[in-house]
């Protein structure tokens, strides 16, 4: 009994990190996004989802935690670095995002010429889930071979 006990204030004291640590995320995460209704995801949908949040970068450090050890203030400017380099910082911050979401549009589009190449058309919003699993099966695999075949053309063609 007294073991039941300690577990439950431990996942007990969890759970309250966890909901302070969202409310942290909350508030400062900026403006909250709502989201459309509930559907079934149309084919695209299931390689692309437009709704994920987009990656934040690493937290600044607070002054209190640099110099704790020389492995910690390594790790340290390690992240910042690494949040550099994926990021970007000023004007080179906009053009990666600028560059992925070009990037992401194409790749939707991509997306949507292989489901009309391999199947005919376009899919209805439910109309996926309905398919048999040989039929997913097959349309998939036609999918990837229409998407990859889309992309090394347009990076041979670059070249050329």
């Amino acid at each position: 009994m007294n073991k039941r006990q300690d577990n439950e204030r431990s996942l007990q004291a969890k759970i309250e990190q966890l909901q302070y640590e969202i409310d942290q995320m909350k508030y400062s995460a900026g403006p909250m996004v709502t989201r459309q209704s509930i559907r079934a995801p149309t084919p695209i949908e299931r390689y692309v989802n437009p709704r994920s949040r987009p990656i934040t970068p690493v937290k600044p450090v607070l002054q209190q935690q640099q110099g704790k050890s020389p492995v910690h203030d390594l790790l340290r400017k390690i992240a910042q670095t690494v949040n550099r380099v994926a990021h970007g910082e000023g004007k080179n911050s906009v053009a990666l995002d600028e560059q992925t979401k070009h990037d992401i549009r194409v790749h939707k589009l991509d997306l949507k010429m292989a489901e009309r190449e391999a199947v005919g058309r376009t899919l209805q919003a439910n109309e996926w889930n309905q398919l048999s699993d040989q039929q997913k099966q097959v349309y998939s695999q036609r999918m990837l071979e229409v998407v990859k075949t889309r992309i090394q053309s347009r990076y041979t063609d670059g070249r050329k």
